[in-house]
């Protein structure tokens, strides 16, 4: 197996998946990209596991937004096609949780975005019938993801340990992800660990990770330190807004 065969493979497939090359036919473009991805997985290439793991819960996310249309008339799916939505979702599932326990990152993202959001009547059907190596809930795929440097992952986390009062372990991935330069972990810590009315209130901390998260791009964060600024210094201030709508186009 020639891992840059795979990857080529991967390459060509995501981007007929996702439309960019004009010379495939739409009614074609998925049947090709599944070609490819398809070739990658024979070379065990754990992205294509992923790709094909995306493609399955779009398949079933479909079934299931014609179902909640049906319903709205007093229909619904037939039972054929409820086993399809049942089996694209189970499907893409575990390709997905295979992906993310061989280090893809992404399907582990993937399994904590369709766990969080799956209504608890779906969850119900599909949970007896899908085989999961990873975590069964959003809390411990995110922690996956987090120990493999996911900044969007340690970010969901550490929210989710300040939901819960664990300040330390919130402030600890915060602060590793803020490093890194992630401006949500810097606005985080700011509006969250630091700032007024929080147990851990300090005014220096508090300014210094919003100017850090202004800094790498939160438009949020230079909208706080503008709003700060604005009657001592006015024209500071209206640079910080113009820099904040710039992010927020952005």
């Amino acid at each position: 197996c020639e891992p840059p065969i795979a990857r080529a493979c991967q390459a060509v497939g995501e981007m007929i998946r996702r439309r960019m090359l004009a010379d495939v036919r739409e009614d074609e473009a998925d049947m090709l990209a599944l070609d490819y991805f398809n070739r990658a997985m024979e070379r065990n290439y754990m992205p294509a596991y992923n790709s094909v793991g995306e493609m399955e819960l779009a398949k079933g996310r479909l079934l299931s937004d014609k179902n909640e249309s049906l319903r709205q008339t007093g229909g619904g799916l037939t039972e054929e096609e409820g086993e399809e939505m049942l089996f694209h979702y189970c499907r893409g599932l575990e390709l997905c949780d295979r992906a993310g326990c061989a280090g893809w990152v992404y399907g582990h993202l993937n399994v904590a975005e369709f766990l969080e959001n799956v209504p608890d009547t779906l969850w119900a059907a599909i949970r007896d019938r899908v085989s999961l190596e990873g975590p069964a809930q959003p809390e411990g795929r995110w922690r996956a993801a987090a120990g493999m440097g996911n900044l969007w992952a340690m970010d969901r986390l550490a929210r989710l340990e300040c939901r819960k009062g664990h300040l330390q372990e919130a402030a600890g991935l915060w602060e590793q992800a803020a490093q890194m330069h992630y401006p949500a972990a810097g606005l985080h810590l700011a509006l969250y660990i630091y700032g007024p009315g929080c147990e851990r209130e300090d005014v220096r901390q508090y300014r210094l990770w919003l100017e850090q998260a202004s800094q790498d791009g939160s438009a949020r964060a230079s909208c706080e330190l503008a709003k700060q600024n604005l009657s001592s210094d006015p024209f500071l201030s209206g640079m910080l807004l113009a820099r904040a709508e710039e992010q927020n186009q952005g």
